[in-house]
């Protein structure tokens, strides 16, 4: 029975037979299985992507502001308690033709009141549009040491005009103006 029992066993699961090929076989298997296993998920690139950066220089290029004076007139001396023309003060200006766009202009001169009684006047009058140009009104006071007076930065209108210095005193003591100018900063 023993033998019979033997056979049964060989019959149901026989012992397995392994040979050298099969030996290989199984080594390939297994070889195969490993690197399959440690092997990425996802395929890895060879090369990481360079990343490329582009630099931009921007140049801005200014221009260095220039100062230009336009002289105005000699001296000149008044009682007259209304407004008189400094006649060698007469010039001609269309300020973005003659200097260019964004220029700045000021009114500066040297005034002053004899005896150092009272106020002395001066101020640029547009001749072609009949006007006083605005806020280029400057006094001194009681002084009789001529004095420089400046303006702000004045209003021009767009165009050529013709403009003048004029003068006149607050109460009919002589007062002069010794001299003046245009400053254009463009």
């Amino acid at each position: 029975m023993r033998d019979w029992l033997n056979k049964w066993k060989n019959r149901i699961s026989p012992e397995p037979r392994i040979n050298r090929s099969s030996h290989l076989a199984i080594d390939m298997l297994s070889l195969l299985l490993f690197s399959l296993h440690n092997q990425p998920s996802s395929p890895q690139p060879t090369q990481a992507p360079v990343a490329t950066t582009t630099i931009v220089q921007q140049t801005t290029v200014t221009k260095a502001k220039s100062t230009s004076f336009i002289p105005l007139g000699l001296a000149t001396a008044t009682t007259s308690l209304d407004w008189v023309d400094v006649e060698t003060s007469g010039f001609s200006l269309n300020l973005k033709e003659d200097y260019g766009e964004g220029s700045l202009v000021s009114f500066e001169a040297f005034l002053r009141v004899n005896h150092s009684n009272g106020v002395a006047y001066a101020r640029l009058f547009d001749k072609t549009n009949g006007i006083a140009v605005q806020g280029s009104e400057i006094t001194v006071e009681n002084t009789d040491t001529s004095t420089i007076v400046t303006t702000g930065n004045l209003p021009i209108w767009a165009g050529r005009s013709n403009y003048v210095v004029q003068i006149k005193s607050l109460n009919s003591f002589e007062v002069t103006y010794d001299s003046g100018r245009l400053k254009i900063v463009h």
